[in-house]
């Protein structure tokens, strides 16, 4: 507003300068035409700008004085900055002597107008400051305020087709208004006047030239330094924008206030005239209202009962913003009436993959409070509901160059499985992912930047529920360190740290874990896909690994573990049914039950492993049974996904299989079993007798049968011949 005022004003003195230099010589002269150097010399004495007059000069005395001309241009600094092929101007001679000034017209035809900032930032419109000139200004602007301005009257201002462009070589920005008339009549600072103007906007990033009408009332008060526009309408495409503006110390520092309306606003119209290609994809038409305010001395600008309203969405706010001349602040509150993410995200150009739940994303309501600057950003009051879930807390952009961020969120409720993508069905039995994908996203975890907590009353993920889940994470450059993870799961609890070194290409991951009280069934289908035991577990596991595919991972992974579980079974494997058979296979008999328990119950499975390289060695498995004690060593080689056990099985006391026998000299056997296989085949299968050890143990069995017949016989022997007591002495003396 202020360049066009000093344009304007430039524009309007010139001609007055014209009509005054024309004046001075009309009464001793008859050609003014002769004294065209003398004019020009005249403007460029009072303004440095080169007038050039091409064309004749026509003048008027009386009952107007005035003068019209054709190929008028205006050239500063050397460079061309202005030109009409035709222009007039006349006022009244009889108001002139009474010091009023009353114009019947300006009229300016194909007027071209080319404003230009250089590299450095001055422009071809601003003047060389020199005292002389700085005195002659300050002589003017007494005289100007000394006029009787209230008296001024302009009858119309006539600008037909003109071309005004601005270019800014330091920034490559351009801007060109084409084909403009503006039309302005009965200007008077005494009552309203209406403008009108149509022209079409382009610059380098549209492809074609961008229509616009504009229409107002306005009112001017010089004296009071007062503008108002009225009903003041520009209709851009087919985009509307409606305001009322008052505007006080309009000569010294703009003071505004106001409302604005815009109807139909459809950003992927406006993608060329605010250069921003990203709101090419963003189809869709928004309505906004708001009560303004400008303050040019405090470099304040407010938006108050800010109302914006589309087909998704409906919001209400505040905005403040402060220091517009320096570091820019902004404040302000944004209450979301409707929104809904899921069809708003997709009709600005965000592709979203179709959620497993299609009722997600459908509703956000709530309050955000806001402030910042043009390098950060501060949420400090979040409180929205998103569908089902309410997400409370704060949220900091600190610095947007490094993306530097704190927060703390609190979520009551979030089943994160209705919002991931839903899969087909092809795949919905096939949880199987390619070997060589990529786990970490390691560009977005280099510039992850951020401290902060998140809790979650209850998160479903995986069809899995954790409670009281909370979590702690710093990240810095690819660095990120989970300070801790606690929360509830399948009756008990865990708490975990972990970190990824995502600073080179392969990436190191380091955690520990621990899990109290747990059901061991899910967390063991969650965790390694199988479903072998059930019980109450304890779990303390902590390792290292490599890479960034699954395989990788299992190749590198080292660490140790120890668990132990309560109260539990071994699924689909009987044991002591595996030793009845044991003893049966010793005693040559067939072994049958009628109904046989599929499963081995016990109080008490624990052991150690130590894990390298995916290898998980055990060397002390413990299982306690009502009647069995059982110790076992062996393998787990995740890489192969294949288990390699062995065990020895004791006999304690009676088995509770009634269809096995089970002879005093059985009870101190290890009864061997060998359990071996992919751990993705059925438990039954695994695990069975381990064959060479049984034909061992029978050849022991037997031997110590042979012992025991012959034994038998001396021990008859020595009786008949030395009786009782002296056969015991002999046989403690040796031995026997």
């Amino acid at each position: 507003m202020s360049l066009f005022l000093k344009i304007f004003s430039a524009v309007i003195a010139l001609l007055i300068l014209v009509v005054g230099g024309a004046a001075l010589y009309l009464f001793t002269v008859f050609d003014a035409n002769d004294y065209k150097a003398e004019i020009q010399s005249l403007a460029k004495q009072h303004s440095q700008l080169e007038l050039n007059i091409d064309g004749d000069l026509q003048l008027s005395v009386f009952p107007w004085l005035g003068v019209s001309v054709e190929n008028i241009s205006i050239d500063s600094h050397d460079e061309h900055l202005a030109s009409a092929s035709y222009a007039r101007i006349f006022a009244k001679f009889a108001p002139l002597l009474k010091g009023e000034l009353e114009i019947d017209g300006i009229a300016l035809r194909d007027f071209k107008l080319q404003l230009i900032k250089d590299a450095k930032g001055r422009g071809n419109w601003q003047l060389e400051p020199s005292s002389k000139n700085n005195a002659k200004s300050t002589s003017a602007s007494s005289d100007l305020a000394s006029l009787p301005l209230a008296a001024f009257v302009l009858g119309y201002l006539e600008i037909e087709n003109a071309d005004v462009s601005y270019q800014d070589l330091a920034t490559g920005s351009d801007h060109q208004f084409q084909n403009l008339d503006f039309t302005v009549n009965n200007v008077s600072f005494r009552s309203a006047f209406p403008v009108t103007a149509n022209f079409s906007y382009l610059n380098s990033e549209l492809k074609a030239p961008v229509l616009a009408h504009l229409t107002s009332q306005v009112s001017l008060d010089i004296g009071q330094e007062q503008l108002t526009l009225t009903d003041t309408v520009l209709d851009v495409d087919n985009t509307r924008i409606h305001t009322n503006l008052e505007v006080q110390q309009l000569l010294k520092s703009p003071v505004a206030s106001g409302r604005i309306t815009i109807t139909e606003f459809n950003p992927s119209h406006w993608a060329g005239i605010f250069r921003t290609p990203a709101l090419a994809d963003m189809a869709i038409e928004l309505d906004l209202k708001s009560d303004l305010q400008f303050d040019s001395n405090k470099g304040q600008f407010t938006l108050k009962n800010l109302t914006l309203r589309g087909p998704q969405l409906d919001l209400i706010g505040d905005i403040n913003t402060s220091s517009l001349d320096g570091l820019a602040s902004y404040q302000g509150q944004l209450d979301i009436n409707t929104l809904k993410p899921g069809s708003l995200l997709s009709t600005l150009g965000f592709e979203l993959a179709t959620p497993a739940d299609e009722k997600t994303l459908n509703s956000l309501t709530g309050q955000i409070q806001f402030s910042g600057t043009n390098k950060s950003l501060q949420l400090p009051k979040i409180n929205l509901q998103l569908d089902d879930s309410k997400l409370q807390g704060n949220l900091k952009f600190t610095d947007f160059n490094s993306m530097a961020s704190s927060f703390s969120l609190n979520v009551d409720s979030l089943d994160l499985d209705r919002y991931l993508p839903a899969k087909p069905p092809s795949e919905q039995d096939n949880q199987s992912t390619s070997p060589n994908a990529l786990l970490l996203p390691l560009a977005a975890l280099r510039n992850l930047n951020t401290n902060g907590r998140l809790h979650i009353g209850k998160l479903i993920a995986s069809g899995h529920q954790i409670d009281n889940l909370d979590a702690n994470v710093v990240a810095y450059n690819g660095f990120i360190n989970l300070k801790s993870l606690t929360g509830n799961l399948y009756g008990g609890s865990m708490k975990a740290t972990a970190s990824i070194d995502a600073r080179n290409n392969t990436p190191q991951i380091n955690f520990n874990k621990r899990f109290t009280g747990i059901q061991a069934a899910p967390l063991l289908t969650s965790l390694a896909k199988v479903d072998y035991l059930a019980g109450t577990m304890d779990l303390q596991i902590n390792g290292s690994a490599f890479g960034n595919t699954l395989p990788a991972i299992k190749r590198s992974l080292s660490g140790e573990a120890d668990f132990n579980v309560r109260d539990g079974m071994l699924k689909n494997t009987n044991i002591e049914q595996l030793v009845c058979k044991s003893i049966a296979r010793i005693r040559d008999r067939q072994y049958s039950v009628v109904e046989e328990e599929p499963n081995t119950r016990f109080k008490e499975f624990n052991g150690h492993m130590n894990i390298v390289k995916g290898v998980m060695q055990t060397d002390h498995l413990q299982l306690a049974l009502s009647n069995l004690q059982i110790n076992g060593s062996g393998v787990i080689n995740l890489l192969e996904q294949s288990l390699d056990y062995k065990i020895r099985a004791k006999i304690l006391g009676d088995l509770e299989n009634q269809a096995c026998e089970v002879h005093e000299r059985y009870r101190n056997v290890a009864w061997p079993l060998h359990c071996q296989g992919s751990l993705n085949e059925e438990p039954s299968k695994l695990c069975g007798l381990d064959q060479r050890e049984l034909q061992n143990i029978a050849a022991q069995l037997a031997q110590q049968e042979i012992k025991r017949k012959t034994g038998d016989q001396i021990d008859n022997k020595l009786k008949e011949k030395l009786g009782d007591e002296a056969t015991q002495q002999l046989k403690d003396l040796f031995g026997l």
